[in-house]
């Protein structure tokens, strides 16, 4: 399972990014493939904030855009909206105990400990994910 981190859809969706060629092009053959693609509500909700924000966004979407970009990742056949399992807390502390504790980390961490309860591989720019023990992470701009 492709469980992609918000940077990654960031990239995709902002023509203006530096890294858009590259994060479309691995974000559209991600969409034409089999394989399933796990989406964090912690992410959707992360590309909402972030594509819309003028302060972050040199242009920033128009919210009935960016919203009608979550609906049809969630709609799409491959999808699959992950939620935390029972022992979530428990994936993710242990994660977090190798890794550091607290701080930027726990976003990231949550991120990984779905990955981990689906079986899933973590796309991310966020070389962090590097820094959890167990954790499948490619940056597919690299």
């Amino acid at each position: 399972m492709i469980v992609p981190d918000v940077n990654l859809l960031l990239h995709a969706m902002n023509a203006q990014s530096d890294h858009h060629e590259r994060a479309w092009s691995w974000w559209s053959s991600a969409w034409s493939g089999t394989e399933h693609i796990g989406l964090a509500w912690s992410v959707l909700l992360g590309y909402l904030r972030i594509t819309t924000h003028p302060r972050i966004m040199p242009v920033p979407q128009p919210f009935d855009v960016a919203i009608n970009d979550v609906r049809s990742w969630m709609s799409a056949p491959i999808s699959v909206i992950l939620t935390p399992g029972p022992d979530h807390l428990h994936v993710m502390d242990a994660l977090m105990a190798g890794a550091g504790r607290g701080g930027d980390l726990t976003p990231d961490a949550h991120l990984a400990a779905l990955a981990v309860e689906n079986g899933g591989t973590i796309y991310s720019q966020d070389a962090d994910f590097a820094r959890f023990h167990g954790v499948r992470w490619i940056d597919p701009c690299a």
